[in-house]
């Protein structure tokens, strides 16, 4: 896996999620307490194109994971390289003039989160990786 030409890609995109969700722990705490319903469709193709492939990849993940098909998780993982720079580059996560956006990129980010950590957290091989060539 470490020798993958996009491994260090995916290191950072996992990193990149995590951070935003660790730094906006308090309001996504808030946001599952109060569990309120947002009436939200979203507009940007971006977050409709990240949110598809989440749902698309989250059963066949965790299904490569069950088998003990760790490549093929991490391929799949690969895909979400390019649409989650696409998201960041253009949406606002955090939208503090429309609170049923910022509602529904949270979850979105924080389900990515969760796909990118559940089976196996790639950072983990980076650091391993990191204390070998020490």
């Amino acid at each position: 896996v470490r020798s993958r030409e996009d491994f260090a890609h995916l290191v950072d995109l996992t990193k990149r999620v995590d951070n935003i969700v660790s730094k906006n722990s308090t309001l996504i705490d808030g946001m599952q307490k109060t569990s309120t319903a947002v009436d939200y469709v979203e507009k940007t193709k971006a977050a409709t194109v990240l949110a598809k492939l989440i749902d698309a990849r989250t059963k066949s993940i965790h299904s490569d994971a069950a088998g003990r098909r760790y490549m093929d998780v991490v391929k799949q993982f690969a895909e979400f390289i390019d649409p989650v720079e696409l998201f960041f580059e253009k949406v606002l996560v955090l939208d503090p003039k429309d609170v049923g956006a910022t509602h529904s990129r949270i979850e979105l980010v924080v389900s990515l989160n969760n796909l990118l950590t559940d089976v196996f957290d790639i950072r983990e091989l980076a650091s391993q990786a990191s204390r070998r060539n020490s």
